[in-house]
């Protein structure tokens, strides 16, 4: 589409717009009947030919943007003494020719780009009179002659381009005028040598190195960049400056040593490079002796005689003379120290010893017993780390001996870990050899141990993992029917059979209560926190059990716990070829059982389908 047939539809609109439309053509003269318009932006198109002369038609127009087209021929004739334009950008094309003196008088600019054309000449002195500029690039062109001192009037310039020239001769120290100057670029020219004889860039957010280039500042007097963000070391080229009299660099992130080409710089007789990162031995060669500890502080590592310095390298050390006689005292004052020094380990290791021995069995590495082949493969190691050092995250119960975890390993079933109370520390050996005994015994209807661990932090041991937990969660919640009330009936009291007639050595539970019944697939009971007590002999037949309600000579039996305990006589202390006390198991009451009124007996029933007979017994018979 020509830009022509885009332009005649849009004459009397304020602002246009058409960057990035692959217009192509020329600017067709009519622009200039666009009288209204303010802003025009026909930039990065196709556009050719020169620039029309018609634009100085447009009375109020402050914006153009021609950039980044083909365009040939001079910068735009608007330019001459135009009072209201602020932005012109004609980067980026063909344009020849110098520029004209007459932009001198459009004052009111705020950004001039001309870069990557192909203009030629001097710079003109009166851009120094263009008050309003912020951004002035007249890089990448084929300027000549020096950078006019006048510069440095532009008090409001923040970007100034000027690279890619062929300018020539010093740079100005009028620039150091540009008071919110932030970026200059001045590269890829011929110019000659920086003439600042006083610089102070301090106070600033500056970071990044200190250039190797400051040595070319031949005049420069003062160096002033102090409060910034300056990295690095301080460049040796500094040393070159005959004509510095102050350096001031402190406040900064400097690192590294002091340069020795800075005592090159007779002239310094003001030096400060206080809290940085300096490090190494100050020179004190010339006139850096004349320097205070005001100029050095700050720097934690840096060296030198002067006051606060962590050393004093240049101190010379005075030469110590011994007599024969100092030399012999010495020896012999060696020699009897190093005998009390002997003495006095020989006498401590032997007080060690014996509190040693006063505090009996120290405490001993973990230790990890392996009971059941299946946990053959992990190590206690292993069970911790699953269980993040048995974290509360992982508890699933707690009971009277201990706190019960879940732990489920890679490659094994789960199982419950039971950290004891008892650490059993005195009685280790008995304990160990109870632990073994209760390992090796295996009944359908008793919790397996797989293995124990002894810790500093608690005794561990490690069972079989029930996943419906303990008879005590489905008595409160669940509703149980007859059948599975009777299975875990008989499956607890062939448990406790087991352990009381079968077992070798015979082993008391003395703890039969609903939580320490455990609830298996299809409702079996299974036994657990047997044989802890102590296990049974001869010598041991007039014990006591202290939560059980017995009930004589019944082929399947019932129970219920009070919630209080009852003593009763220990069936066990029948001799063997009487007929069994046999311990119910507690589901089959309708309501709690509690001590009867003395005015009418109370009865419990338990009820079972499929027992050979039914029971009816007064629980007041068995109150002690």
């Amino acid at each position: 589409m020509y830009v022509g047939q885009a332009l005649m539809k849009i004459k009397l609109h304020l602002a246009i717009d058409l960057q990035e439309n692959k217009l192509t053509g020329q600017i067709p003269d009519e622009i200039g009947n666009c009288t209204a318009l303010i802003h025009l932006n026909l930039k990065s198109n196709q556009l050719t030919g020169p620039t029309p002369s018609t634009l100085t038609q447009i009375p109020n127009l402050k914006t153009l943007d021609l950039a980044r087209n083909r365009l040939i021929g001079d910068i735009p004739r608007l330019l001459y003494g135009n009072e209201v334009l602020q932005y012109l950008d004609v980067r980026g094309n063909n344009l020849t020719g110098t520029i004209p003196d007459s932009i001198g008088n459009c004052t009111n600019f705020e950004v001039l780009s001309l870069q990557g054309n192909r203009l030629t000449g001097k710079i003109p002195e009166v851009i120094g009179l263009m008050q309003a500029l912020v951004i002035l690039d007249l890089s990448e062109n084929e300027l000549i002659g020096p950078i006019p001192p006048i510069l440095g009037n532009l008090s409001f310039i923040g970007k100034l381009y000027l690279n890619g020239n062929m300018i020539t001769g010093p740079i100005p120290p009028e620039l150091g005028n540009m008071s919110r100057l932030n970026y200059l670029q001045l590269n890829d020219n011929k110019l000659l040598y920086f003439y600042f004889v006083f610089w102070n860039l301090s106070h600033n957010s500056l970071q990044g190195p200190l250039p190797a280039e400051f040595g070319n500042f031949k005049s420069i007097q003062t160096i002033d960049i102090s409060f910034n963000h300056l990295l690095g070391s301080i460049p040796p080229e500094i040393g070159q400056l005959q004509n510095l009299v102050s350096l001031i660099l402190n406040n900064n992130d400097l690192h590294g040593k002091i340069p020795d080409q800075l005592t090159n710089c007779l002239s310094l007789n003001f030096l400060n490079v206080s809290y940085n990162n300096l490090s190494g031995v100050i020179p004190l060669m010339k006139n850096f002796s004349q320097f205070s500890a005001d100029s050095f502080i700050g720097n934690p590592l840096l060296c030198g005689n002067w006051s606060g310095s962590i050393c004093d390298p240049y101190i010379r050390k005075s030469r110590v003379v011994f007599s024969r006689a100092a030399v012999l005292c010495l020896i012999v004052g060696t020699i009897l120290f190093l005998a009390m020094v002997t003495v006095a380990l020989y006498i401590s290791s032997q007080f060690k010893e014996l509190i040693k021995g006063s505090r009996g069995t120290e405490q001993e590495p973990s230790t990890l017993v392996i009971l059941h082949m299946g946990l053959a493969n992990h190590t206690l190691d292993d069970i911790m780390r699953v269980t993040e050092n048995l974290s509360e995250n992982y508890i699933v119960g707690y009971g009277a001996s201990g706190t019960v975890y879940k732990c489920a390993l890679q490659n094994f079933r789960p199982i419950a870990i039971k950290r004891l109370h008892n650490q059993h520390q005195h009685n280790s050996s008995e304990f160990e050899t109870e632990l073994e005994t209760i390992g090796s015994i295996r009944h359908r209807n008793l919790v397996t141990l797989y293995g124990y661990a002894l810790t500093p932090n608690g005794n561990l041991l490690f069972y079989d993992y029930m996943e419906n937990g303990s008879l005590w969660g489905p008595l409160e919640t669940v509703k149980l029917d007859w059948k599975a009330r009777l299975r875990i009936a008989v499956g607890a009291s062939e448990g406790l059979a087991y352990l009381h007639h079968d077992c070798n050595p015979r082993i008391i539970h003395r703890d039969i209560k609903s939580s320490n019944i455990l609830i298996h697939e299809n409702f079996e009971a299974r036994l657990s926190d047997f044989g802890f007590s102590k296990c049974l002999s001869t010598a041991r037949t007039h014990t006591y059990s202290d939560n059980l309600i017995f009930i004589y000579n019944v082929k399947f039996f019932m129970f219920y716990f009070l919630s209080s305990y009852i003593i009763v006589p220990n069936p066990l202390v029948a001799p063997p070829d009487s007929p069994a006390w046999t311990p119910p198991v507690a589901l089959g009451f309708a309501a709690p059982v509690v001590a009867p009124p003395t005015d009418s007996p109370a009865w419990a029933s338990p009820v079972a389908l499929g027992l050979d007979a039914l029971v009816a017994v007064p629980l007041t018979d068995y109150l002690v």
